[in-house]
């Protein structure tokens, strides 16, 4: 195996573990050579594996300059030009992607498979701008409309393997187009359609049903608000060979956005509920809930749940109730000025911290992402408080912004990387809604302690990590729980930018630490020599015990040293 071909590897065993960080490096280092045209000893299998694995565990933002260094390079299949415009899609470059996909069905004339492709993901494309339009602009959503009806009535000329695909989202987009009140631009005999789909599935025996076939399905029987058929259909398509997060993913759009299935029967939610838990279970699994997709998880009847999915693909109700009310506390950090998104902030009961904060509500974010002393950092600033604020994305106003009046207290990178300060106006919680715990799980064991994230890379709702969960390894034995040197906590949980300031919780889902960095190159903390891929948390109680030390000194800025 040459050097090259271990690199793939490597990569496609980071990206299925979901360690994102060090999959993202490791397919840096494979475009570059692309670029730099040090390619020779990379196969096409190798190539393609490497897309393939970055499509399904959805790395579109990592995979984007792959293939245009495969581009580069002359090594893109026809196949990966079709990927090129879903990712430009997946990244809401939609003019790009559409015009790409319109030369493509010009050139795939004469294959019916990679015809019907460009045509179903131009579809695709139509149909998210109609869904978008849909909030305030009727004239472009009804173009967009008619645009998606005939890409996927088109593309249904192609290959007879991907006609369910296409008459799924065939019924899926004319039925919401008829509930909008908008004309067809052609006649669509709905019943005829499912009835097509039931047959052709019926054809295949169950062990040779792919994951589109059951999803497929699934469209067919919602059509006829047959919920029993549509959760039987759910169930087979989870426990397919080829099921991955982009497919699940694309499957619970299409429930929530274009079906709009939370809006419909109680039936219809546990499907949404059930698929959302199922997402999760992946290894890179990432689901975006706003307030109203919290309360519905909230409401769900776990028998009911349970009845309709296979119990090992769910978590408790407690659990995840706890763990998703957890989102209340957790904001994101915007810029005043441009509103765009810099970190996340946990909101923090006074009273926890020290005593003498007792009654008040204060944001505890990193120092790297606010802070008064910007000018410590030589590459991106943090902001300065006066030109932040936060946004509780759970409340019934997601986009109001709350001012930072002053900084309590704070500490630079190097030491806790904390940041602790109040607001100008009253916050629309009462309370924070998770604990703080003293102690730290035995590391490393066997099994492994979990660690779970929550954070807000995201505008508008919070993320929540629990896979790959493993805690690798903390300084807390020795640091001790007098301490005020900043331990350190790593773990294997994913994140992405953006969630910097956001809690560590252990599996009681207490607060553990506050989540500040991640690489796959990080020092290890055991005392063995060396670096590891992982993410990395501030030890909770290092950083109340400089809270309260500093400010009972009258210090604002920590003195800690390493």
């Amino acid at each position: 195996m040459s050097r090259l071909d271990d690199e793939v590897l490597k990569f496609v065993e980071r990206a299925q573990d979901g360690r994102r960080t060090a999959s993202a490096k490791s397919l840096h280092g494979l475009t570059h050579r692309l670029l730099e045209q040090e390619d020779d000893e990379l196969s096409d299998d190798d190539l393609q594996m490497v897309v393939s694995v970055s499509m399904k565990e959805r790395f579109f933002e990592e995979v984007d300059d792959f293939l245009e260094s495969m581009n580069v390079a002359n090594r893109l299949s026809s196949k990966n030009r079709l990927d090129m415009a879903q990712v430009s899609i997946e990244l809401g470059r939609y003019g790009s992607g559409i015009a790409l996909l319109d030369v493509l069905a010009i050139e795939f004339a004469d294959d019916p498979v990679l015809f019907a492709e460009a045509k179903g993901i131009s579809g695709r494309a139509h149909k998210d701008l109609f869904l978008n339009a849909l909030k305030g602009n009727r004239v472009a959503a009804q173009l967009h409309m008619k645009k998606s009806l005939q890409r996927y009535k088109e593309g249904c000329t192609g290959a007879a393997e991907k006609r369910n695909w296409l008459i799924g989202n065939l019924l899926a987009v004319g039925t919401r187009a008829r509930i909008e009140g908008f004309e067809l631009p052609f006649e669509l005999d709905f019943d005829a359609l499912a009835d097509e789909i039931e047959e052709s599935t019926a054809r295949l025996p169950e062990e040779d049903r792919g994951f589109y076939v059951w999803s497929s399905l699934a469209e067919a029987r919602i059509s006829r608000e047959d919920w029993n058929g549509v959760s039987d259909a759910v169930s087979g398509m989870l426990a397919t060979h080829d099921v991955d997060v982009f497919k699940l993913s694309s499957t619970l759009r299409q429930f929530k956005t274009v079906w709009a299935l939370p809006r419909s029967t109680k039936k219809a939610k546990l499907l949404v509920t059930g698929l959302e838990r199922a997402i999760l279970n992946q290894a890179n699994g990432e689901v975006h809930m706003d307030a109203s997709d919290i309360r519905r998880q909230r409401q769900t009847n776990e028998g009911d749940l349970e009845a309709q999915f296979s119990n090992a693909l769910l978590r408790g109700r407690g659990w995840m109730l706890k763990f998703l009310e957890i989102g209340n506390s957790i904001v994101s950090v915007v810029d005043l000025h441009s509103g765009a998104v810099r970190g996340t902030c946990c909101i923090m009961n006074g009273g926890d911290l020290a005593p003498e904060l007792d009654g008040k509500l204060l944001g505890l974010t990193n120092d790297h992402v606010i802070s008064e002393y910007p000018q410590e950092y030589e590459t991106l600033r943090p902001l300065r408080p006066q030109d932040a604020a936060v946004r509780f994305t759970l409340s019934d106003n997601p986009k109001q912004e709350y001012e930072i009046d002053e900084v309590i207290w704070s500490s630079p990178f190097r030491h806790h990387d904390a940041c602790l300060f109040s607001f100008k106006d009253a916050l629309p919680i009462d309370a924070s809604n998770f604990e703080i715990i003293e102690y730290l799980p035995p590391a490393p064991q066997d099994p492994p302690a979990e660690v779970f994230v929550v954070s807000h890379p995201n505008p508008d709702e919070p993320s929540y990590s629990f896979q790959n969960t493993d805690l690798l390894m903390h300084d807390g034995d020795d640091r001790g729980s007098d301490t005020l040197i900043p331990g350190r906590i790593h773990y294997t949980t994913g994140t992405i930018k953006g969630s910097s300031g956001g809690v560590a919780l252990n599996a009681k889902l207490k607060m553990i630490g506050l989540h500040h960095a991640g690489s796959d190159e990080l020092d290890r903390i055991d005392g063995e020599p060396g670096h590891h891929a992982a993410n990395e948390a501030i030890w909770i109680v290092a950083i109340l015990n400089a809270i309260r030390d500093d400010l009972s000194q009258g210090r604002t800025r920590s003195s800690a040293v390493d």
